[in-house]
């Protein structure tokens, strides 16, 4: 079984929301308002916003209010078909159903792209695609906030610091942090805040 099979699989046997966040059901999905990554974005009413692996697309309540567009993305239909579900309020947001590897929209479209939770769960040429395929969507001076996984928690591949320099060239870096699940975010809120007030091209490692 495919890692697309796999979340095919457990939306269709009714554990997806489960899956996504652990221990969460749509009743959580439709009613908390937890941190993400997206919560300290910079953002702009003027702003394209993609999310990558959006899944229900639980953060596009915190960032469509705020955007110009936000566009959820996944390989997932049934996700989509919950992810659409769940934000109907929201007339400026877009789902699109991609292949895992790329991302079909046009070059420097978006002026953020962000990806939380997603990345453990790819093979090394899955996460080499997603990230030249960001690099290919997001404008020249727009902003990229990816979660990526430390090597002792990844299921997948878990890119090396030598990855990313390669990805993104060295003057969009501008620190590498340990991203702690947001669910304890004592631990890790000022230290976010302090990378993403300004989102320019800040990776979240």
């Amino acid at each position: 079984m495919n890692i697309k099979e796999y979340w095919d699989y457990e939306m269709a046997v009714g554990r997806g929301y489960d899956k996504v966040r652990n221990g969460w059901s749509k009743q959580d999905f439709e009613t908390r308002s937890d941190d993400t990554i997206a919560t300290y974005l910079n953002l702009k009413k003027r702003y394209k916003v993609a999310e990558i692996g959006c899944a229900m697309a639980y953060a596009c309540k915190n960032v469509a209010p705020k955007v110009k567009e936000y566009v959820g993305i996944d390989f997932s239909q049934a996700m989509l078909d919950e992810a659409k579900v769940l934000n109907k309020d929201f007339a400026n947001t877009k789902f699109v159903n991609n292949d895992g590897l790329t991302i079909p929209i046009e070059d420097d479209y978006f002026d953020i792209v962000f990806c939380e939770l997603c990345f453990q769960h790819m093979s090394e040429d899955q996460c080499r695609s997603n990230i030249a395929e960001i690099n290919r969507v997001v404008k020249p001076d727009g902003g990229v906030a990816l979660q990526f996984p430390m090597p002792r928690t990844a299921d997948g591949f878990a890119p090396p610091i030598e990855f990313l320099k390669e990805a993104f060239p060295r003057e969009q870096i501008k620190q590498y942090i340990h991203y702690i699940y947001v669910s304890t975010p004592d631990i890790v809120d000022s230290e976010i805040k302090q990378l993403v007030d300004d989102p320019a091209h800040c990776i979240l490692f």
